[in-house]
């Protein structure tokens, strides 16, 4: 599912007008952004609408938006009896109605504890040696054996993790955040994206289909799309793949296609502009440059 780039253009104004406190501006701003989706928000985002909706003082709104999240495909239930936005709500009959609906929904989650227990803890080993590589990188570490070990033991985990996760897929399918949590869903996503080429191959589909059913985001299924691409020889749609020169150790842009149209993409699922997103890799976009360097070396 694509979503338009408008949409993320309104949910980031509706978000600054809820945070300027113009709650009214900000609920009609994100109904906009709704629209502008065929009438489909991301979880999220419709939770952001009701508080707007409840903090000025449209309860019909807020529980219309609240009701939709509330068979488990995004409400906690200790995250809405904890949030002071939803307070406006607390003398209508219905509060008490949605909380009751939101605790038979939860089963999901608590039935699928262990499993998300287990993700919580794969997502944490995944990320720990990336980290450590993240940090070497800041830090200009110039130990090659150092670098090396770390490297090897990502290695070794990531084979470890994907033995669990591919169990864990191969019987339950992808489950989504109103299953296990969103920590346990993102392990999913990372822990295919780390793995090698046929592994990733073999699940996008099964990726895709969790995006359409609202089981995994758009962002990550644009991301791995980027990541089989290049693996396969072929330019990269989002833009979200570097390279890093073996000799001047700077980071540069793998090849792209349709380098004019990439920002709309990459608004389309939810990214930032490519700009802004290899800033964090010291690489300055420019398309023109870009499009000479292509050039030159095809």
């Amino acid at each position: 599912m694509v979503i338009p780039k408008i949409y993320f253009e309104f949910i980031k104004k509706g978000d600054s007008l809820y945070v300027e406190k113009e709650y009214l501006q900000s609920a009609l701003t994100y109904s906009e952004a709704f629209k502008s989706n065929k009438g489909m928000g991301i979880g999220k985002d419709l939770y952001k609408s009701a508080c707007s909706w409840a903090l000025a003082n449209y309860p019909d709104s807020s529980f219309r938006k609240l009701d939709k999240l509330s068979n488990g495909t995004f409400l906690d239930y200790n995250q809405v009896v904890s949030n002071a936005d939803l307070i406006p709500l607390y003398n209508d009959i219905r509060w008490q109605l949605l909380l009751n609906k939101i605790k038979v929904a939860g089963t999901s989650v608590e039935n699928y504890g262990q499993i998300r227990n287990q993700l919580d803890s794969i997502h944490n080993s995944d990320q720990k040696y990336r980290k450590n590589i993240q940090e070497f990188i800041q830090n200009n570490e110039s130990n090659p054996k150092k670098i090396d070990s770390v490297l090897q033991e990502m290695s070794f985990q990531d084979q470890i993790n994907f033995k669990k996760v591919e169990k864990i897929l191969d019987t339950y399918g992808w489950l989504g955040s109103q299953e296990i949590g969103e920590k346990a869903n993102s392990a999913l996503f990372l822990v295919i994206q780390h793995a090698d080429l046929p592994v990733q191959e073999k699940y996008l589909p099964i990726l895709k289909n969790a995006v359409k059913n609202n089981k995994a985001l758009p962002t990550d299924l644009a991301l791995l799309e980027d990541r089989i691409a290049i693996g396969s020889g072929k330019k990269q749609i989002y833009g979200s793949q570097v390279g890093k020169d073996s000799i001047t150790k700077k980071f540069y842009l793998l090849p792209l296609d349709d380098p004019e149209n990439v920002d709309s993409r990459r608004l389309s699922v939810g990214l930032p502009i490519l700009s802004k997103y290899l800033q964090g890799f010291g690489i300055k976009w420019d398309l023109k440059e870009y499009k000479k360097l292509y050039i030159n070396k095809n």
